[in-house]
């Protein structure tokens, strides 16, 4: 980042930094000067993040009739996000500095987005298609927002685990229409100890949705006990600390409650095809426990104990 003469603007020049040691001529050795900052971004982190205050000084850069000098990556490029665009930036460029394209990427055509300025009268936004075997030479200009499809039907190899009573358990992936039936006959289906009806059945997406639902109650009750606490103070009632206490113990056994995820689900009925199959999800799981012949009682009885 190098800041322009008797200016608090910021130009954006880029390098490699494996060629400039290798010690070859390169153009890439730039000569440096003074006030100018070198960013190195991480190979691994917050790259959109990391440029921020860059991007966002760019801008406030930007005038009347020009465009900031900042492009957008969008789809499946690694890190998605604003970034500084460098003087004769390529799509190429582009994709380096966002990470990288992913293994969902369509290479046959991207989209650009752009904004026309040359008409003083009217600003026009036009469509560029072009070929990702062309990013090297396809230029971008600013404000440009570049669009990385994804290849038609494409997803991540999803998994089911499937634990217990199995005669092969282990984690099985899944065709995107599977059926939960298919999956245990791949896995030779049950043991001769195998409890059905025990059965198990965790699906993330729900533990997550339940999760945010837990999260949200904590926060209503904390809120509540808040207000109540200041009501009380200022109409100069006495606080019962017992109930105080007892409020607190509620809240924070909800916050250390973890959302499961399960769903009931007639398993039996679903591997003998007598009610209708499910289909599967990314993560899900299905675990199966010994038959037991022990009934265990606890609680209020005078002698918690297990039967026959």
């Amino acid at each position: 980042m190098r800041e322009l003469a008797n200016s608090a603007d910021i130009k954006v020049l880029s390098f490699s930094p494996s060629k400039v040691l290798s010690g070859a001529e390169t153009k890439d050795n730039l000569e440096l000067k003074s006030r100018d900052r070198i960013v190195v971004l991480s190979a691994y982190g917050d790259r959109v993040g990391e440029l921020a205050p860059y991007v966002a000084k760019l801008k406030r850069q930007a005038t009347l009739g020009r465009l900031p000098k900042v492009v957008t990556a969008r789809g499946t490029v690694r890190f998605p996000g604003e970034f500084p665009m460098v003087e004769g930036m390529s799509v190429g460029g582009l994709i380096e500095i966002a990470g990288g394209l992913l293994d969902s990427a369509y290479s046959q055509s991207a989209e650009i987005s752009r904004i026309d300025l040359s008409n003083p009268n009217r600003a026009v936004s036009a469509i560029v298609l072009f070929s990702l075997n062309d990013g090297s030479v396809t230029k971008l200009e600013p404000s440009d927002y570049v669009e990385f499809r994804t290849i038609p039907d494409f997803r991540e190899t999803q998994t089911i685990s499937l634990e217990g009573e199995f005669v092969f358990p282990g984690v099985y992936a899944f065709d995107k229409s599977e059926m939960l039936s298919s999956v245990i006959q791949r896995a030779g289906g049950f043991t001769d100890e195998a409890f059905i009806n025990g059965s198990i059945f965790l699906r993330e997406s729900l533990r997550k949705r339940e999760q945010k639902e837990l999260d949200r109650l904590t926060k209503v009750l904390n809120d509540e006990i808040s207000a109540d606490r200041l009501k009380d103070v200022n109409s100069d009632i006495a606080v019962d600390d017992a109930q105080q206490v007892l409020q607190r113990e509620a809240v924070a056994k909800l916050a250390s409650a973890e959302a499961q995820g399960r769903l009931v689900i007639p398993l039996a009925e679903i591997v003998n095809y007598s009610t209708e199959d499910i289909f599967l999800k990314a993560n899900d799981r299905l675990l199966i426990p010994k038959f037991s012949q022990e009934v265990t009682v606890i609680g209020e009885v005078q002698r918690p104990t297990s039967f026959l």
